[in-house]
């Protein structure tokens, strides 16, 4: 049974529940299941895939989109019977076990979708079946094969400390495939004007490629209004965009169902952009 990204407008509308969301996904599912175990026969394994977010899973740090709204709409892995052989799960980067069941599983993402999951055992899952059940599963790491590079490793360094650290970097091998040059990610604990123009200057003739660098200022204030304008809008995402917009004029947090048409209107936009692709 493979059960895709559902959105908001998938579902069926059950005003009686207390999270409408999460109450429309599971109605999926049991639907989904009930088919699955009516079809199945005498010694088959039943898998199921989905692409959601359950509680009591680590999520990357900048690059999984919210779906359904947010964490809010979590759901529990018991949506998922101990009958079934096997589930695979798709959306969180991160590969990890579901509650504590060997067989209910992200694999992950196959490559880093973002600089942030630099340290990610990138991985798939080699899953074995003997008649009705799992009888292993191994994890097969994934070669990278374009180098991450964070400057600093960790936290946040004076632009000073971050230019020496690029001064010392390897020198660009032009025999080496462009493509296949480390990618930078630099993260300074204070504003500098026009930095990554800076920062490109003196990689000039480094094997490094700059492609991403962000502020981490310690002890700053949430950002008003006026910060938000200065902000550069590649290191922010279109949620945060919208939440702080939203706080701007209203004065409250967007609540969950702002977020959800808010989240089924960028899926939205993303399908029309590929298809015009």
């Amino acid at each position: 049974a493979a059960v895709p990204f559902l959105r908001p407008c998938d579902l069926r509308v059950l005003p009686d529940a207390a999270d409408p969301l999460r109450a429309g996904v599971e109605a999926i599912y049991r639907q989904v299941l009930e088919g699955l175990k009516a079809r199945r026969k005498e010694g088959q394994a039943m898998i199921v895939t989905g692409h959601l977010y359950l509680t009591g899973t680590r999520l990357s740090d900048m690059s999984e989109r919210k779906i359904l709204g947010g964490n809010l709409h979590a759901l529990e892995s018991s949506l998922f019977p101990d009958e079934l052989a096997y589930v695979a799960l798709g959306h969180l980067h991160f590969a990890q076990i579901v509650g504590n069941r060997d067989t209910v599983r992200y694999a992950g993402s196959p490559l880093p979708l973002d600089v942030t999951e630099a340290d990610y055992d990138h991985q798939v899952c080699l899953v074995d079946l003997e008649g009705e059940q799992v009888s292993e599963v191994r994890t097969l790491s994934i070669p990278r094969t374009v180098e991450i590079v964070t400057i600093p490793k960790k936290g946040a360094a004076t632009p000073e400390a971050v230019e020496e650290m690029i001064l010392a970097l390897p020198a660009r091998d032009d025999a080496v495939d462009p493509e296949l040059r480390p990618y930078l990610h630099v993260k300074v604990n204070r504003r500098v004007p026009d930095y990554w123009s800076r920062l490109e200057r003196l990689l000039e003739g480094k094997a490094a490629r700059l492609v991403k660098f962000a502020v981490e200022e310690e002890g700053r204030p949430a950002a008003s209004p006026a910060d938000l304008e200065a902000q550069v809008l590649e290191m922010l995402k279109e949620e945060d965009v919208f939440r702080r917009c939203y706080e701007q004029t209203h004065g409250e947090v967007p609540p969950p169902e702002v977020m959800a048409a808010f989240f089924e209107l960028v899926e939205e936009a993303r399908r029309i952009e590929r298809g015009a692709e």
